[in-house]
This record gives C-alpha cells, sequence and structure tokens, in this order.
C-alpha cells in the first residue's frame, strides 16, 4: 500500500491488514508492527500512507483507524482519529506535510482535512468552504505540497486540484477532450514532484507532466 525510507536508511512497507513491516539497516530481517503490537500499535493495520516530519516523528495513515503517530526519541504512540475526538476521518489514502508544518490529509470519501503539527490540532479553516464542498464526498488518494503555500490534490473522479493555502483560491485540471493539453483520466492514483519542478500525474489511463514552472499541462502516455 505504501513505503517510505526514512533517514536511517531503513524501510518502512505500509501493508493491507498486516499493519507496517519496517526492514532496519542492522536487522537483516523485516519487523512488523499491528494492532496488537505492544511497540508501535496501529490503530488499523491497513497503511495507506506514510511519511515524517522534522522531529522524525512518522506518520501513519490508515484506512480505517485514522492515524497512528510514532515518536522514535521517545517511542511514543499517539492517535488522530475519532476515538481520540480529534477528527471523525478515519480513512485515510493519503497525507503530505508543507514546510509551514501543516499536515494535509486525504480521505477514502470524505476529503479534505489539515492538522497543525505543531499546535497538534485539526485546522480545517484552512480549507475553503468552496473546495471542501468539492470533495465532500470524493477520495482524495495523493496530496504534494510546494513551499510556496500551493498543494497538490489528485482526486479518484474529479481530477487534479491545485489549492492555494495562503488565499484559499483553487484551480481545477482534469480531462477535457475539447481542448489540446489535458490530463488522460480523472482518476489520479498517485503524484510526484521532481528535482526539474515538474509534477508527475499518474492517473487511471496513462501517465501526465504538468510545468510548475509555467503551469501548463500536457499528456504522456
Amino acid at each position: 500500500k505504501s513505503v517510505f525510507i526514512d533517514k536511517k536508511g531503513s524501510v518502512w512497507i505500509g501493508c493491507y491488514y498486516k499493519g507496517v513491516n519496517i526492514w532496519d539497516v542492522s536487522n537483516v530481517n523485516f519487523s512488523n508492527y499491528n494492532q496488537n503490537s505492544k511497540k508501535i500499535p496501529m490503530s488499523f493495520d491497513v497503511i495507506s500512507s506514510i511519511i515524517t516530519d522534522k522531529n522524525k516523528n512518522i506518520y501513519f495513515g490508515t484506512e480505517g483507524g485514522g492515524i497512528t503517530i510514532y515518536n522514535p526519541n521517545t517511542s511514543a504512540t499517539s492517535y488522530i482519529n475519532s476515538s481520540t475526538g480529534q477528527s471523525n476521518k478515519n480513512d485515510i489514502k493519503s497525507m503530505s506535510l508543507s514546510p509551514d508544518n501543516i499536515l494535509w490529509i486525504g480521505t477514502f470519501s470524505k476529503g479534505l482535512s489539515a492538522y497543525n503539527t505543531l499546535s497538534k490540532r485539526i485546522e480545517d479553516n484552512r480549507i475553503s468552504s468552496e473546495l471542501s464542498a468539492l470533495v465532500k464526498e470524493t477520495g482524495v488518494y495523493s496530496i504534494k505540497t510546494e513551499a510556496n503555500g500551493i498543494v497538490w490534490i489528485g482526486t479518484f473522479g474529479k481530477g487534479l486540484i491545485r489549492y492555494n493555502s495562503i488565499d484559499k483560491t483553487f484551480v481545477l485540471v482534469g480531462n477535457d477532450n475539447t481542448k489540446a493539453n489535458f490530463l488522460t483520466n480523472n482518476i489520479i492514483r498517485t503524484l510526484l514532484i521532481d528535482q526539474k519542478k515538474r509534477l508527475w500525474v499518474g492517473t487511471q489511463n496513462g501517465l501526465n507532466c504538468i510545468s510548475l514552472n509555467n503551469f501548463k499541462p500536457n499528456h504522456y502516455s
């Protein structure tokens, strides 16, 4: 479901109903952590997204138990979900941490959310009411953030959204066969920003590339 490599070189692999497996550079074997583990107990065993912050905390997005947060410095585990009262969105599909310490969270069927990793609070007021309404019942399968406040949101069926989190405006980039440049499909599976400032968009029907410098989408098959 997801793969993450930490700064030590350890490989974390999110699994489907198997929790998370980790291959550590100091250990030739895999270790597994799930809902029943004493160390790093997962809030749910379907792990769809794994990321880290500048303090080396690791966030596990689960499809049923919200987010599990592991602090490797203290070995403490905490959660963001309906059980803790911090969020009513437990079906996490994607996450991305922006430079201003906001964790942007995409869900399977309940749209988008924002979590301040410093104050440890949900701050959905960062999302415009228009954008919230647009993705309210849509899967957000991939998110990428830029340093200038831009959040790229890949949806399951409504194309790609370029959201300016500073002025709360957004632009839809979708599949439109009447235009020369368009996405090959409105179902977005994955996003990647490379070192040349290009956004690669993996869709249900082919790969697309968008230059972030001039924001002109091109389609690739």
